[in-house]
């Protein structure tokens, strides 16, 4: 289990480490690109995949995890700034919430 555990706590830190990568070239004058009438503009794709991040803490954290549609509100970031500034956020906060997550797994493998 603990290889497991070690193995997700690699591939999110060299995914994040990606995801950033690309986040810093969006430039805050193309946060309303779209590549067709019909898509997502650039910095509402970003702003999704930094909240996506966010994710992580209610769901280990929480027992139910439930989205309600009436008071659901996107994050949307307003700059380039904004949201490396929020992705750096969610990191830290994710990885305070996995730590203890590879602590358990180990303890249980060594038990």
């Amino acid at each position: 289990m603990t290889k497991l555990i070690d193995s997700l706590a690699a591939e999110f830190e060299r995914e994040t480490d990606t995801t950033r990568k690309h986040l810093e070239r969006l430039t805050s004058d193309k946060m309303d690109w779209r590549p067709h009438k019909k898509s997502f503009a650039a910095g509402g794709l970003a702003s999704h995949i930094v909240e996506c991040i966010g994710f992580t803490e209610p769901i280990f954290n929480l027992e139910e995890f439930d989205f309600d549609p009436a008071t659901f509100k996107p994050y949307q970031a307003r700059s380039t700034g904004e949201l490396l500034q929020t992705f750096d956020e969610n990191v830290a906060k994710s990885k305070a919430v996995l730590n203890p997550v590879k602590q358990v797994a180990g303890l249980a493998q060594r038990g």
